[in-house]
């Protein structure tokens, strides 16, 4: 399968960072608990939209759709908050929310693709079409997963998204599309 060309289309005053990651078995402790963020209705409505083009792709590549989980759902909501309120794009405490799914959902393989957008009005679709343009991504997003979470925190032009891709040990056996990305 050829990998498609990466391009980074800016449209007006759009600008976008993206970084991917995953991991198989992780060893790290569970994040540090704290409230769950407040989402707005436009906000839960750009991360239902999220998660709509999301299995779109996987459809139309031949793949299950993902299944929605509140705790992967929970998880990359914390984990946008705290992108916005740091006001930088990283993947800090990947580990921790790894561990945490696979001890308390039983999730042991996990990704994790994030988002970084500037603009008043954010667009899912050009979201998971950056994603699905992007090597990386791409590959975590045909990855062998059945469960996802998307999490979106907004404020001002500012819109930080968070998509948990994870699977069960019942599933560790099937057959994956792509390997593991390393961090």
């Amino acid at each position: 399968m050829k990998s498609p060309v990466f391009s980074f289309p800016f449209i007006g005053l759009l600008s976008l960072f993206l970084v991917s990651c995953s991991s198989q078995s992780p060893t790290s402790s569970p994040p540090a608990s704290g409230s769950s963020p407040a989402t707005s209705k436009s906000t839960a409505k750009l991360e239902n939209e999220t998660f709509y083009y999301v299995n779109g792709f996987r459809d139309s590549k031949g793949l299950i759709e993902f299944k929605s989980h509140p705790g992967l759902k929970k998880l990359a909501e914390e984990h946008s908050l705290a992108m916005l309120k740091r006001g930088e794009m990283e993947h800090f405490g990947f580990e921790s929310r790894a561990a945490y799914a696979n001890k308390k959902y039983q999730l042991p393989a996990m990704s994790e693709n994030l988002h970084h957008y500037w603009s008043d009005n954010p667009s899912a679709e050009k979201i998971v079409r950056q994603w699905i343009e992007s090597p990386p991504h791409r590959k975590n997003l045909v990855g062998s997963y059945n469960y996802a979470g998307v999490g979106i925190a907004r404020e001002g032009n500012q819109t930080y998204s968070t998509l948990l891709m994870a699977r069960g040990y019942s599933n560790m056996n099937s057959q994956r599309t792509g390997p593991y990305l390393e961090m």
